[in-house]
């Protein structure tokens, strides 16, 4: 199925102002793009003649080349950070992306306090969004202004039934403070 007849079978009207989000780096359970640069060239022209409010780019800072995996091990996995960089050898698609968009683009996939800061200081992105670090870090946006340590997502709680790595982590101010040596 060509790219124009995949856009034309999904097509909608924009009739009010909405994001996108795109996973062009995805792959599992043999879904993969041979040619994420054109297809996703492609959408994002079509996206900016509908001037939706904003793009939201699944795409991490590192290159991944994890292979094909089933996806429910992909997204509770801490080696492919959710599996959203191109493969070794390809571009990363936000700055080309970013010349064909003009609205406002958010990344998110694997970023922390620096990669963030780099992104949208460099314009690379005017915004981040955070998934995982957000669910183990209920005060995340503090933990970032106080340079605070992170807790780390139990990835095996991850798509599980219950409030168990979900609403049971620690906010800064409640957990135990190391003692002060004399």
């Amino acid at each position: 199925m060509s790219v124009s007849h995949r856009q034309r079978s999904s097509d909608i009207s924009l009739s009010v102002r909405i994001g996108v989000r795109i996973s062009p780096h995805f792959r599992a359970d043999k879904i993969d793009d041979s040619d994420p640069v054109s297809t996703f060239s492609y959408v994002v022209r079509e996206l900016e003649k509908r001037k939706i409010a904003y793009l939201h780019i699944l795409e991490g800072t590192e290159h991944d080349d994890s292979g094909d995996i089933p996806l429910y091990q992909r997204l509770v996995s801490k080696l492919t950070k959710g599996g959203a960089g191109p493969r070794p050898g390809q571009p990363f698609l936000t700055p080309i992306l970013r010349q064909i968009f003009s609205g406002p683009i958010i990344l998110n996939s694997g970023y922390d306090r620096d990669s963030a800061e780099k992104a949208v200081t460099t314009g690379v992105a005017d915004a981040i969004s955070f998934g995982r670090l957000y669910i183990s870090n209920p005060d995340l946006p503090e933990r970032f202004r106080l340079n605070a340590p992170l807790t780390e997502p139990d990835t095996s709680t991850f798509y599980t039934n219950g409030p168990e790595g979900y609403i049971d982590y620690p906010f800064l101010a409640d957990e135990p403070r190391l003692s002060q040596p004399a």
